[in-house]
C-alpha cells in the first residue's frame, strides 16, 4: 500500500530522480543495478527527500552494502 494516496506510476518518476540526485551526489559511485529496488522502497514510506537521505545512508552506512554496489568482492567476501 502506498503512503499518501500516491500512485505506483508517481513513486516510480520520483525514484528515478532520487537515482539521478544520488548520480550527481556520488558520480564515483554512480546508477548500479538494483538500487532502484532500495530507492522505489524508500520512497514508497517516505518523501524524496527523506528517501535520498536513506538511500546514501545505507550505501555508505553499511561497509557490506557499499561493497557490494561498488563490486569489492574482497570486502563482500570478508564480510562472510
Amino acid at each position: 500500500q502506498l503512503a499518501n494516496s500516491q500512485t505506483f506510476q508517481e513513486v516510480q518518476r520520483e525514484s528515478i530522480k532520487i537515482l539521478q540526485m544520488f548520480e550527481l551526489h556520488r558520480p564515483d559511485v554512480g546508477y548500479i543495478a538494483g538500487m532502484a529496488y532500495i530507492a522505489v522502497g524508500l520512497r514508497m514510506n517516505m518523501s524524496s527527500f527523506q528517501a535520498f537521505k536513506g538511500l546514501c545512508g545505507l550505501l555508505f552506512g553499511s561497509d557490506f552494502l557499499y561493497a557490494t554496489y561498488t563490486f569489492d568482492t574482497k570486502k563482500v567476501v570478508l564480510s562472510f
